[in-house]
């Protein structure tokens, strides 16, 4: 009876760690589509500060601001 019991306790307990691998690979396969990279960000920042005219003290509005249309084009995609 012990035996089933420890059998048991381990089915469910391989149950639960795959649930969780599952969840966490779920997880990081939507942070990779809804986030856009650093290469990507910057790029889309550059050409925003070249369109300013190449005006320096904005930087950080370009980079939030490419930010933003890089994910709102991301998760169109979904």
């Amino acid at each position: 009876m012990a035996e089933k019991k420890k059998a048991a306790v381990k089915t469910e307990e391989a149950k639960a760690a795959t649930s969780k691998k599952t969840a966490v690979a779920e997880i990081a396969a939507e942070m990779k589509t809804a986030t856009p990279i650093h290469a990507e960000v910057a790029q889309l920042a550059y050409q925003f500060w070249s369109e300013r005219g190449r005006r320096h003290g904005s930087d950080w509005q370009d980079w939030l601001r490419a930010e933003q249309e890089l994910r709102k084009g991301k998760s169109k995609t979904k």
